[in-house]
């Protein structure tokens, strides 16, 4: 039985070839059995094709890199993507590991025609609503606006001290002010020495919340798990050489007050209860 008839062309000539059953017959009259061993490389190409392309879709997954891979807060960090879709508009966020990321965006960028894309961000002090972190590591999660494309890569986080330095516009320039950077660094010191004069867990973020002539306030936030909650300390400059007067988490308004410390200073709520 004929079953597919097929024309071989051969420089000007054209042969005939008849298929049957798994022959070939030509012109002269001849069989021949068709070579299982075409049929096998057939097969075989198939599969490596599919081989290869599914290699290919794993290659242009989007990935990002981070540099450096540690630091505190105020570390600055360069992220680098690519294999993202071109002109991909993409946001930064950060997040605890297999917690999800925060709703907050710390940078953003656009993927170029390569895919490609680099943005710097400042690590953080804190999560939005205020609480330290404290967490030794972090995941940096670049994704677009409705999450179909999404890469990730760890931070080791230090926590420690955190000095926030006050800022001043000169000349329409934003510079920091060395002698209130050097001031709160002075302050930073003096407590972090007395709570180990003291027997207390120096493992805290030590942040500078107000200053006002001679005296200051500031916040200690445990960084173990097992630690209470904020604790607030208050110091006293004397000649340049800042001195604690007191911390902890209760106090008596006019406590403070006897201590020379002056209202301008003291938490809302302590000036609440002092009316």
């Amino acid at each position: 039985m004929i079953t597919k008839l097929h024309k071989a062309f051969s420089g000007s000539k054209v042969i005939v070839l008849i298929k049957k059953k798994g022959f070939i017959h030509d012109r002269v009259g001849k069989f021949r059995r068709l070579p299982v061993m075409v049929l096998l490389l057939g097969i075989g190409g198939i599969w490596l094709a599919s081989c290869l392309n599914n290699g290919t879709d794993q290659l242009d997954e989007p990935l990002i890199s981070v540099s450096p891979q540690s630091g505190g807060a105020n570390t600055e960090v360069v992220v680098s993507g690519e294999n993202f879709p071109a002109g991909t508009a993409v946001m930064l966020r950060l997040g605890p590991p297999d917690v999800g990321a925060t709703p907050n965006s710390y940078g953003s960028a656009v993927a170029d025609g390569d895919g490609r894309f680099t943005l710097t961000f400042l690590v953080p002090e804190s999560w939005p609503d205020g609480t330290p972190i404290t967490t030794p590591e972090l995941t940096v999660i670049v994704i677009n606006e409705d999450g179909s494309v999404k890469a990730t890569a760890p931070f080791a986080f230090q926590p420690g001290v955190i000095v926030e330095p006050t800022f001043q516009n000169t000349d329409g320039v934003t510079t920091p002010d060395p002698l209130l950077v050097a001031t709160e660094q002075a302050i930073v010191t003096a407590v972090t020495d007395y709570l180990t004069q003291t027997g207390q867990s120096t493992e805290a973020a030590i942040a500078v919340e107000q200053i006002e002539g001679d005296f200051a306030r500031v916040g200690i936030h445990p960084l173990t798990a097992d630690s209470e909650t904020k604790a607030t300390g208050f110091l006293k400059s004397d000649n340049s050489v800042w001195e604690v007067l007191v911390v902890g988490r209760n106090f008596d308004s006019d406590q403070l007050l006897e201590l020379g410390i002056p209202p301008a200073i003291l938490p809302e709520d302590l000036l609440e209860l002092e009316g």
